[in-house]
């Protein structure tokens, strides 16, 4: 996220990537680096890119847990994650409402 805020989008899109495509990252972690990887992109003028890295991040982190879904000591990492998320979100689809 640093690299993102500093305008090194190139370079946050890298970091985000390597978290994505780490098969022991938790789901809260893939969806925040998803979010990164989405704002980057799109900063970047890569329209579709960011609208497919948002779509998946929302898979790791849906917009609602299930009732049925314990997320344990989990649920900080999935509200920063769905925090992210909503922020991608709103860069790219400024017209939706997210909540």
């Amino acid at each position: 996220m640093s690299c993102y805020r500093l305008g090194r989008f190139r370079r946050a899109i890298e970091w985000a990537e390597k978290a994505t495509n780490n098969a022991k990252a938790d789901p809260p972690a893939k969806a925040k680096a998803f979010a990164i990887s989405a704002m980057a992109n799109w900063q970047l003028g890569r329209q579709d890119a960011a609208r497919a890295a948002l779509a998946s991040g929302n898979t790791f982190a849906p917009k609602r847990a299930s009732e049925n879904a314990d997320l344990g000591e989990s649920w900080v990492a999935w509200l920063i994650a769905r925090v992210s998320l909503d922020e991608a979100a709103e860069l790219i689809q400024p017209e939706t409402k997210h909540l």
